[in-house]
């Protein structure tokens, strides 16, 4: 093919009263000459074109926005007889084109061997490509993700009288208990009292089972067996409890499960057995060690893919990130419930895993959680915060919105203006 009797294709005209699209118009055709003139001139870049051409004649590179007539590799009209479809104009495509066909000209009028011009001929391709993405009128949004809901996780059943919850208008409430908890009349009485607080506040309950608080049952946990005969208790004793997680922080070795998926995989058979039409969590894990190696095996154990996970993730919510919370999306298909989380104010537990805290912090990861990490994915759809009131000065662990004096912290703050621009989260 000769530099004169090269394929025609339909052109977009310019607009008549469009003097810098007619001057970017004359600058690509100008390129095109010196372009067809050096493919002439050498037989090994007229060849490299001529094949590209009779390669590319009549396609449409696929994914790529349509402009100037055809797609963003704009030179490519000419090689396609036909074009994209009949669509309605948009108020960009003239900026588009114009872009386009600026930087073409402008590169091609650099190149003065073959060799650089096929260089800055790809270098233009990917700018166009970048221009028309980044000018192209925004794509139609995705459908609306349901609304998260926030609720509060909090052992003490006396927080549910303070006015200052009340008034957030929560739906939530989440508490740990112990597998054999209805052995002993004192856990009974304070699981009796969480129970009739959480339903004066209106608020709906989740209860995670955790390892035993005796003495000599404390770091054993439980046969499917023995946690039937205690589950199937607690739903008498419970009735209107609906949601529940199958073991808290499977994951970590100081719940005596971290090495037993396949166990905490049983425990969540039993209770899906023995409360039908209930939410069941497959389990609450953390977010230290690396809950991935543990969920697959436990998928395994289980045989499928579990609906619905809890996650404890405060590295990422007071380290201002989500690489963490990322990496267990992409290891589970389910939705995931923030289970606890919270802006860390003390610890003094012993452990070793660096974390930023104090009150500032506390405030800035409260904002996190809402802003960055429940927007990191749709099927992140509930988060619970981590707890409402201190006890002591001495707690081993503190991200509580109220001081144990009772003085709300700056953190509180940030969640009532995250709840008051999202609205109340109510069921």
């Amino acid at each position: 093919m000769s530099a004169t009797a090269r394929p025609q294709g339909r052109r977009d005209a310019p607009a008549p009263d469009d003097d810098q699209h007619e001057a970017a118009r004359l600058a690509f055709e100008d390129a095109e000459r010196r372009l067809y003139a050096d493919s002439a001139s050498s037989p090994r870049a007229g060849g490299w074109w001529r094949s590209w051409g009779r390669a590319h004649a009549g396609r449409r590179p696929a994914g790529l926005p349509t402009v100037y007539g055809g797609p963003t590799l704009a030179f490519a009209r000419d090689w396609a007889p036909s074009y994209a479809e009949p669509r309605e104009p948009t108020v960009s495509e003239p900026r588009v084109r114009t872009t386009v066909l600026l930087v073409w000209g402008r590169v091609h009028a650099l190149g003065r061997s073959t060799r650089s011009t096929a260089l800055l001929t790809i270098l233009a391709i990917g700018a166009a490509a970048a221009i028309a993405s980044s000018l192209a009128p925004p794509a139609r949004a995705a459908a609306t993700p349901p609304p998260l809901k926030a609720g509060i996780s909090d052992q003490k059943h006396q927080v549910f009288a303070d006015q200052r919850l009340r008034g957030l208008g929560l739906g939530y409430a989440r508490r740990s208990v112990a597998w054999d908890a209805l052995r002993y009349g004192y856990q009974r009485r304070e699981i009796d009292a969480w129970m009739q607080a959480t339903r004066g506040a209106g608020m709906e309950p989740l209860f995670t089972f955790a390892r035993s608080r005796g003495s000599k049952r404390r770091h054993k946990p439980p046969s499917p067996g023995q946690l039937r005969r205690q589950f199937r208790r607690f739903r008498q004793r419970y009735p209107d409890v609906r949601t529940y997680s199958s073991w808290n922080e499977a994951n970590h070795c100081g719940t005596g499960t971290c090495r037993r998926p396949a166990l905490v995989a049983a425990y969540y058979r039993v209770i899906r057995r023995n409360c039908k039409g209930c939410t069941v969590l497959a389990a609450d894990l953390n977010d230290h060690p690396n809950p991935v190696p543990w969920v697959r095996k436990f998928r395994r154990a289980l045989g499928r893919e579990p609906s619905l996970w809890g996650y404890h993730n405060y590295i990422d919510a007071n380290r201002l990130k989500s690489t963490l919370t990322r990496r267990l999306l992409r290891a589970v298909k389910g939705q995931i419930w923030l289970t606890e989380v919270g802006g860390l104010i003390a610890r003094r537990n012993g452990s070793k895993q660096p974390m930023p805290q104090g009150r500032a912090r506390a405030a800035r990861a409260t904002r996190y959680i809402f802003d960055g990490l429940a927007r990191v994915s749709p099927r992140i759809s509930r988060v619970y915060l981590y707890h409402w009131s201190a006890t002591t000065r001495r707690d081993s662990w503190d991200s509580a919105f109220i001081a144990p004096g009772g003085q709300p912290r700056p953190s509180l703050a940030v969640f009532e203006e995250v709840l008051r621009e999202r609205g109340t989260l109510r069921k």
